[in-house]
């Protein structure tokens, strides 16, 4: 993989002799001439690096593993993230932020000798250009991406809407219930309120119901007297 030339003469005149390396803390921008396979390669010293530090497995040190790159690459942001939680700087910021940086650099810096093997094509219409990265939060990148049907295969007409129908019914509802009173008609008449007032919404989509009525009569099933619970009256002397 090709290196940055640090031995041009110096575009800052920094006093370094021709051919020789800048002068320490030379002010000239040599960032430029990294290649965005040069970031890619110290990004896997990197991760190799935090693989070793991190992992038992021999199979999840190996980054010759698409898997484990991905794996490895997933820890170690979310450790850097846990870091600058922890360092006053906002994660998704700076997340958004550097895909934005890498997003600019794939499209004006020159790929170097490993050009990227995904094609990056966005496959759900998020705006970019054939062959560019997606814009941030484009939706392909929810784990089950939206795929496009085969080509030949025919789209089924849609299915003929049903004729639906307003049905009007009326049932016979036996209803039991017990009611804390005193007397009997109070019970009657607050399990009949009760009923009258009840809710009259239904889960059921489509479906309302009217009213609730009582007609006739309420018998009485059978009665429990309620022993009292206050205070145990004492007697005088």
């Amino acid at each position: 993989m090709s290196k940055p030339d640090l031995t041009r003469p110096c575009p800052a005149d920094c006093g370094a002799p021709a051919g020789q390396p800048c002068a320490p803390f030379c002010d000239a921008d040599l960032s430029n001439d990294f290649t965005n396979t040069d970031r890619a390669e110290t990004a896997l010293n990197a991760l190799t690096a935090f693989a070793e530090a991190s992992y038992k497995l021999p199979a999840d040190r190996d980054l010759t593993s698409r898997d484990a790159i991905e794996q490895a690459a997933s820890d170690l942001v979310t450790n850097l993230l846990h870091l600058l939680d922890r360092s006053e700087i906002h994660p998704g910021k700076l997340l958004h932020d550097a895909y934005s940086t890498y997003r600019a650099e794939y499209l004006e810096d020159e790929p170097g000798d490993q050009p990227p093997t995904n094609t990056l094509g966005c496959t759900n219409g998020c705006g970019t250009a054939p062959g560019e990265p997606c814009l941030w939060g484009c939706p392909a990148w929810e784990d089950t991406p939206a795929t496009a049907p085969a080509a030949d295969k025919q789209p089924e007409p849609p299915a003929a809407a049903e004729q639906l129908h307003r049905y009007r019914l009326e049932t016979t509802a036996w209803i039991t219930g017990t009611a804390v009173t005193a007397t009997s008609g109070e019970a009657r008449s607050k399990l009949r309120s009760a009923i009258e007032s009840a809710a009259l919404d239904s889960p059921e989509s489509g479906v309302t119901i009217d009213s609730l009525n009582v007609e006739g009569d309420i018998d009485i099933l059978d009665v429990t007297p309620i022993p009292a619970t206050g205070p145990a009256t004492q007697p005088t002397t």
